[in-house]
């Protein structure tokens, strides 16, 4: 998927929506895993981090486990990263693998 349709895609409210979207329109490097996984395998590693605060800020981290939450556990997903300089950031789309359309987004304060 194109930087442009990719940030066309990426049009939900919210703070990590938004930091994704700032991102793509700087030119923030990016990537889209080739595999596709289960919501429901996301969605347990994502309910672990929200249990297991490490220290780090994640934005959206709620938002997301509520929209993955709302999602057909089987349904496949392709997961988008795109790296933001300043402040460092590691934001992850999770794009439903049929459409392309995010289900979900939350971003990583990197140390």
């Amino acid at each position: 998927m194109e930087r442009a349709e990719l940030a066309a895609t990426v049009r939900q409210p919210g703070p990590a929506y938004r930091i994704a979207r700032q991102a793509l329109e700087d030119g923030a490097p990016y990537s889209i895993d080739d595999v596709s996984v289960d919501v429901g395998w996301v969605l347990t590693l994502y309910r672990r981090r929200a249990k297991n605060d490490q220290g780090r800020r994640i934005v959206g981290l709620d938002q997301a486990v509520t929209d993955l939450t709302a999602a057909e556990p089987k349904r496949k997903l392709r997961l988008a990263s795109i790296s933001v300089a300043d402040p460092p950031r590691q934001v992850q789309l999770f794009l439903a693998e049929d459409t392309g359309e995010p289900l979900a987004c939350l971003a990583v304060e990197r140390r």
